[in-house]
């Protein structure tokens, strides 16, 4: 084996290391072959290396983050909530719903309300996606973390009762809704 390193200093102050080698085979025959390496000595050299380098760095960290599906699922829970929260401050922030005269109300009143309606439904449905990809996240938190676990099982053993309990309180709150207006 032959090594040898020769210093470029003409472009960028480059270092190359050359290996000669020669293989032997079992059947006698020589198979000779190099290998040639080179390295930048000084990579940065000026202002705009260094600045290519670091935004090398932060496009691979960013090329990681969207290369992995729990931080795309994390992505549309923040950006669902987000959204949430602006059609919320949208709704809030209407101030043609307040005024007109109380014959414009009668007659938009309704149409009102069915836009009300909808919004809510919209909001309703948004806010729903965002805590079940929540659930999603944190019941793989549960199962991967010994401590957390244990919450788990208790859960898990106890779902007939909670699911019986929930379904009970909701029905028990559907009929108070109804009564309390008449």
């Amino acid at each position: 084996m032959i090594s040898f390193t020769t210093l470029n200093l003409a472009f960028q102050t480059r270092a190359t290391s050359t290996t000669l080698l020669t293989e032997w085979t079992a059947s006698g025959e020589v198979n000779p072959y190099y290998s040639m390496r080179t390295f930048r000595i000084q990579m940065y050299l000026k202002p705009i290396d260094t600045f290519r380098a670091y935004i090398h760095a932060q496009l691979n960290r960013l090329k990681f983050f969207f290369s992995h599906i729990k931080h795309l699922v994390e992505l549309v829970n923040f950006v669902l909530f987000i959204t949430s929260i602006a059609l919320y401050i949208a709704f809030l922030s209407d101030k043609d719903r307040d005024s007109g005269k109380i014959d414009d109300i009668r007659d938009t009143y309704p149409t009102f309300l069915e836009n009300l309606g909808q919004t809510a439904l919209v909001m309703y449905q948004i806010s729903t996606i965002n805590i079940l990809l929540l659930a999603f996240k944190t019941f793989g938190f549960l199962i991967v973390h010994k401590r957390l676990y244990v919450i788990w099982i208790t859960l898990s053993q106890a779902k007939v009762q909670l699911i019986t309990f929930g379904f009970l309180i909701l029905r028990l709150d559907n009929i108070w809704y109804q009564y309390e207006w008449i």
